[in-house]
C-alpha cells in the first residue's frame, strides 16, 4: 500500500535520483551501492533507494537491481516491500521519506552532484562488473551530463 502521493514518473533519470539521494545521506556510491556491507543502516538506505527508484521512474525490478550494485529482482522486491511496510506503519518514517522524495523531485539537474560525487558515481558505474562496457560508458556519460546540466 503506497501512502505517498502519486509520483511524477520519469522526470529525473535514475542517475540523478541516486546522486541526490547519496548527497542527502552523505555517503558514496561505493559504500552504499557496491559494498556488500550488511549493516542495518546501509541495508535500510539501499532499500530506500530501491523504493525511490521504483516510485520515481519506470524502471523494472531488474533494472533497479543493476543500478544498486547488480542485485537480483528478489532482493529489490524485498527491499521495496520493507520500505512500503514501514511507510504504512510509521507516520514519522513516511514523512521523512516523503521529504527525501520531495528533495529529489525539486533538485535541479546537477544539484547535489558535486565534482567529487560525480567522479565517485562515474567510477562506480565504470567499475560495475554487471554492466557491459557500452552500458557503463553510456551511464558515465549521462552522469557527466547531469553534472554539467
Amino acid at each position: 500500500m503506497n501512502m505517498l502521493p502519486q509520483p511524477l514518473k520519469a522526470i529525473r533519470p535514475p542517475e540523478h535520483i541516486i546522486a541526490v539521494y547519496l548527497s542527502l545521506r552523505c555517503t558514496t556510491a561505493d559504500e552504499l551501492i557496491h559494498d556488500r556491507n550488511k549493516s542495518a543502516a546501509l541495508s535500510r538506505a539501499r532499500q530506500e533507494l530501491m523504493w525511490l527508484l521504483r516510485d520515481l521512474t519506470h524502471l523494472t525490478l531488474a533494472e533497479i537491481g543493476q543500478h544498486v550494485g547488480g542485485r537480483d529482482e528478489t532482493t529489490v522486491r524485498h527491499g521495496i516491500d520493507r520500505v512500503s511496510d514501514l511507510i504504512a506503519a510509521d507516520d514519522g518514517y513516511r514523512q521523512q521519506l516523503q521529504a527525501v522524495r520531495r528533495a529529489i523531485l525539486e533538485a535541479k539537474a546537477g544539484a547535489g552532484m558535486t565534482p567529487d560525487l560525480c567522479l565517485t558515481a562515474v567510477r562506480s558505474v565504470l567499475s560495475n562488473g554487471a554492466l557491459t562496457d557500452a552500458d557503463a560508458r553510456k551511464a558515465a556519460l549521462q552522469l557527466m551530463e547531469v553534472r554539467h546540466g
